[in-house]
This record gives C-alpha cells, structure tokens and sequence, in this order.
C-alpha cells in the first residue's frame, strides 16, 4: 500500500490513500496497468471529486 500512497502523492491525491486501501486497491502495478475506463471505475469506487477523477483517469499516476 506504501508505494500506492505514494504515487497517489506524486499526482496531489494523497488525501484518497485510504479509500484505495479500503476498496482493496493497494497493488501499484495493477493500478498502473488500467486504462483510463478502467481508472475511471476506481475513481467512482474510491469516490474522488470530479475534477480530480478527470485528472486520474486522464494522466493516471503520470502527472499533467
């Protein structure tokens, strides 16, 4: 979960560290290997705001 957290970081959006824990996302190369319909279920799941699920499921853990 540390290297989630982390990358979660490196993009401003540390603050959903937990609720991807608690949704059982805690796997930085699954994560890493999702397109972006994919990222988008994950952002609904772990209930980001709108502008930052845009952000994450446009540039996933690569910043903009």
């Amino acid at each position: 979960m540390a290297a989630v957290a982390a990358a979660l970081a490196q993009v401003n959006l540390q603050a959903y560290a937990a609720a991807f824990d608690a949704e059982g996302y805690d796997d930085i190369s699954f994560l890493r290997g999702l397109d972006a319909a994919d990222r988008a279920d994950v952002a609904k799941e772990t209930g980001m705001k709108p502008g930052h699920a845009g952000r994450f499921v446009k540039f996933g853990f690569e910043p903009p």
